[in-house]
């Protein structure tokens, strides 16, 4: 077995990937913990009632109610929230993956 050549340079296009990949599940887990959770709970409370009650989903449990901050479970409409997560996602991630790649320094070929 060959030992690693110390003098060899890295791979700067491998960090440059998990860079890219770090800030693309980064953007997806703000878009399911918060964007995707907001407009779910504005679509079933209300934008007023959000903001005046401050309300939060306070776990997501799969297969399970979700609660929310003011004591209700959250039986059904999940997917709805999945949709909403989803057009977060792909609306956050198509705006900082380009930015993201144009920041990172190039590799070296």
């Amino acid at each position: 077995m060959l030992a690693p050549n110390p003098n060899r340079e890295r791979n700067s296009g491998a960090s440059r990937f998990s860079f890219s990949s770090l800030g693309g599940l980064a953007t997806l887990i703000f878009s399911i913990d918060v964007l995707g959770a907001r407009l779910f709970l504005v679509y079933l409370y209300g934008w007023t009632r959000v903001q005046q009650e401050h309300l939060r989903i306070l776990q997501m449990p799969k297969g399970q109610p979700w609660p929310v901050s003011n004591g209700d479970l959250i039986r059904d409409g999940h997917f709805i929230h999945f949709l909403f997560a989803l057009a977060c996602w792909y609306a956050l991630f198509f705006a900082t993956y380009p930015l993201l790649r144009r920041l990172l320094p190039k590799a070296n070929e």
